[in-house]
């Protein structure tokens, strides 16, 4: 969790450019590549791969 969103981020050269949003931003990957890259080591496993398309993942935040 973080005061900033993706767009503050990027719009700020520096850090002290950046003024925390009130409440909280959660940043979410639903999917990415993982361990493995054949950069230098084995590929990632096609098990693991994320098959291109179209996916659908949804959440719920509950406050208790």
């Amino acid at each position: 969790m973080t005061r900033f969103r993706a767009e503050d981020l990027i719009a700020a050269a520096h850090h002290d450019e950046l003024a925390p949003r009130p409440g909280c931003v959660v940043h979410i990957d639903a999917a990415h590549r993982g361990l493995g890259t054949a950069s230098c080591g084995p590929d990632t496993f096609p098990s693991y791969l994320v098959a291109p398309g179209v996916h659908r993942w949804s959440w719920t935040l509950r406050v208790l």
